[in-house]
């Protein structure tokens, strides 16, 4: 029981990691915020990381390889859902050969 804890550890790490450099590249686009930077830091760490940790656990149930779940839910993490879906999307479509454009 206590094996499956020490697996997500990695993982909420890779989550905070995300949720920095996701912050600082949004306060470097955003330079006038009004709320407390350090809020505002808390809030995307904490919620990199649980995004991080709740997209690995869902993606422990396939059959993916390990740092394929590790990627996908750092991208999640690091981009939020609707971007990163928006950019999966795009590269399947991209993998397709259709461009941005093009409709089914």
């Amino acid at each position: 029981m206590i094996e499956h804890y020490i697996e997500l550890l990695p993982i909420a790490l890779v989550g905070i990691l995300a949720g920095i450099v996701s912050f600082f590249n949004e306060e470097s686009q955003e330079q006038a915020q009004h709320r407390s930077s350090l809020k505002v830091a808390l809030k995307s760490l904490l919620t990199s990381s649980f995004l991080c940790v709740i997209v690995y656990a869902v993606l422990s149930a396939t059959d993916l390889p390990y740092l394929a779940r590790v990627g996908i839910s750092a991208a999640i993490g690091f981009f939020g859902v609707e971007k990163a879906i928006s950019l999966a999307k795009e590269l399947l479509a991209f993998k397709n050969g259709r461009s941005k454009g093009d409709t089914q």
